[in-house]
């Protein structure tokens, strides 16, 4: 799998130490403390994933998961969180928001394993929208060549029509 770029964001210094350690192996890791902060990030960077908490100050992981999406939709987002803000998260799931609740404490190997299957359903999209481009393309080639070849085929019977008609073939 290729090395992708994880943003981090948790208003807790020793959780974003502990993720980063988990995952800066692996992946370039980015964080942030902070909503805002994230999303600056998602302005400069190409994130692949994202882990947010759910509770922190001024904007919580679910509005932070709106505003990702408007940024970029197809960006993977999971939500860690050690309360259980259960109308929200519902609400984020449904929605489609997130692709992972987590609850804390988690367990480091199966986040890992949470998010290597994260990434790999984010490399399907990718390659399954490069096909579907490369798929439109043939597409339309296949159309002006089959428009071409039908119009070269009424030039043909356009002729033969018309000397199988004129006054010296009949």
């Amino acid at each position: 799998m290729k090395r992708h770029n994880l943003l981090i964001v948790d208003d807790e210094k020793e959780i974003l130490r502990s993720l980063t350690l988990t995952f800066t192996e692996n992946h370039e890791v980015f964080t942030a403390s902070n909503g805002a902060e994230a999303l600056e990030i998602l302005k400069k960077q190409d994130i692949a994933l994202i882990i947010t908490d759910q509770r922190m100050p001024e904007m919580t992981g679910v509005e932070l998961l709106e505003k990702v999406i408007e940024i970029n939709p197809q960006i993977i987002r999971i939500i860690l969180t050690g309360y259980t803000d259960t109308a929200a998260l519902i609400q984020a799931i449904n929605q489609g928001h997130i692709y992972q609740y987590i609850t804390k404490p988690w367990e480091r190997q199966e986040l890992r394993l949470i998010v290597q299957r994260a990434l790999e359903t984010y490399e399907l999209e990718i390659e399954n929208r490069r096909l579907l481009k490369e798929l439109q393309v043939a597409n339309e080639r296949l159309q002006i060549e089959n428009a071409f070849l039908k119009t070269e085929v009424n030039k043909d019977l356009q002729c033969t029509e018309i000397v199988g008609r004129s006054p010296t073939m009949q």
